[in-house]
């Protein structure tokens, strides 16, 4: 199989180069409010299951199946 790989340079001038830094500047505002917003709801759906204690749990491993530890 032949891969072809093409490598483009742009050369922008001063105006140019101001527009692709906002832009750019743009995008990284853009994904770190996401990565954010995504660590929240993680945060928020966290399930501290290795704080459960299987012996104070009624019914035993039954329980367990039946999804007594759900959070």
């Amino acid at each position: 199989m032949l891969t072809m790989n093409y490598t483009y340079r742009i050369h922008p001038n001063a105006t140019g180069q101001t527009e692709l830094l906002e832009g750019m500047e743009r995008c990284r505002g853009v994904y770190h409010y996401a990565l954010g917003e995504l660590k929240d709801w993680i945060a928020a759906r966290h399930c501290p299951a290795d704080r459960y204690s299987l012996e104070k749990e009624s019914g035993g491993m039954g329980a367990i199946a039946m999804g007594s530890l759900l959070c």
